[in-house]
């Protein structure tokens, strides 16, 4: 199997910022805490709690041992005077009302604020000072809209969060000022203000998306395009992960998005991709013989010709594991051979194809892309009927192979 990388992953700059800054505090013992997990990546968050800085929902929830001896009250509130552990701020940000609350009881403040983030905060807060209605591009409920909204509040605006064009609210008038989620795809911003100019308003537009996770979401697209299944890694809380996931998704339905190794189902992962198993033993002449007979039943036939030509590379060996692949599975002779196939079915396969797999005892049958892909549209077709009932679902009686064989 052939796995390539994205020319753009792993963490973003302002998340491997913020773990860099606590790396900082806590690396000679230091002991530290974040408001809400420092990445959105369980594994992560448990090292880092395992190595001292912890996460916390709340800065009332920070219990400090030498609060007591410091003369903090009960609760475990620490005086502004006390030898405090460090509160490290998010990437995503804060608002006004938690970051002065953490300064009030005099904790060590490290803020890993993004700058990107910072950036979109001073924009809401700009807007609102002009008196601007704010729109904020994001999902309700995230912290970093939290924060932008707490920004524009406090600046004097008001302020609405829509995560689509359909929830922009009724009576709007200007000016209003826009706003996103540094995490938000584009299109979706651009369809929130396409909205609003439809509606008669003049949208002041600051466009706050991250260009970081822009390249990713691009160049995680430009691969899921190429590729017949897609992992995406990262916490399943994770704004930016679950959006990768949904962007490759649309390109490539076989998309899965884990947070370890222990999730990859081999089974599950190459269900579509290819099948190796055992067949009773054949020569790969009636093998190909055998291919030719099933596919040409199953496509539809051309004015001229027939629907299949078959041609193979045989290597003298009975088969009795044989390696499947539809469409132009010609390259993956290796990864048959890995898995201890004789013999590998494919769609297409190329002069030194044949002459490799050959030369290293592996045979090969060539069925042709349209006769190895083709019969596999009425079970999609089923399917499709099956999940929506009301949609009609017709499959093509027309032979689409560009080849007319003789």
């Amino acid at each position: 199997m052939e796995v390539i990388r994205a020319k753009r992953a792993g963490a973003c700059y302002g998340v491997q910022r913020a773990l860099d800054m606590a790396d900082e505090v806590i690396a000679d013992g230091g002991r530290a805490y974040t408001l809400g997990p420092l990445i959105h990546n369980p594994q992560v968050v448990a090292d880092l709690a395992a190595r001292g800085a912890e996460a916390v929902d709340s800065v009332e929830e920070i219990r400090w041992e030498g609060a007591a001896a410091a003369g903090a009250p009960a609760d475990g509130v620490v005086p502004t005077n006390a030898n405090a552990p460090s509160v490290v701020i998010r990437s995503h940000g804060v608002t006004p009302q938690v970051l002065a609350a953490v300064e009030d009881r005099g904790f060590s403040v490290v803020d890993a604020t993004c700058p990107h983030v910072s950036r979109a905060q001073h924009a809401a807060a700009e807007l609102a000072a002009e008196g601007c209605r704010v729109i904020v591009v994001g999902e309700a409920g995230h912290p970093e809209v939290e924060g932008l909204t707490a920004w524009a509040e406090e600046a004097g605006g008001k302020v609405d969060v829509v995560a689509a064009p359909e929830e922009i609210p009724e009576g709007l008038y200007d000016p209003v000022g826009v706003v996103a989620q540094t995490t938000q795809r584009r299109e979706n911003l651009e369809a929130v203000v396409a909205a609003l100019r439809e509606a008669g308003l003049e949208p002041i537009v600051k466009n706050t998306i991250c260009s970081a996770t822009r390249q990713r979401q691009e160049a995680a697209a430009d691969l899921a395009s190429a590729v017949d299944a897609m992992v995406v890694i990262g916490g399943r809380n994770s704004s930016n992960t679950t959006r990768l996931a949904e962007v490759c998704a649309l390109t490539c339905p076989r998309t899965f998005h884990i947070e370890s190794t222990d999730e990859l189902d081999p089974e599950a992962f190459a269900e579509g991709c290819g099948r190796v198993g055992s067949i009773d033993p054949i020569t790969v002449p009636e093998l190909a013989k055998k291919a030719q007979q099933a596919l040409a039943s199953r496509c539809n036939q051309p004015l001229d010709g027939p629907a299949v030509q078959v041609k193979f590379a045989d290597t003298g060996k009975t088969v009795q594991r044989l390696a499947v692949i539809s469409g132009a599975g010609g390259s993956l002779f290796e990864d048959a051979l890995a898995q201890g196939a004789d013999c590998l079915l494919t769609g297409e396969a190329n002069h030194h194809h044949a002459i490799d797999a050959k030369r290293l005892g592996l045979s090969l049958i060539v069925a042709g892309h349209y006769a190895t892909e083709f019969p596999v549209t009425a079970a999609v077709a089923e399917k499709l009927r099956g999940a929506f009932p009301a949609l009609e679902v017709l499959v093509s009686e027309d032979a689409r192979d560009p080849y007319t064989y003789l």
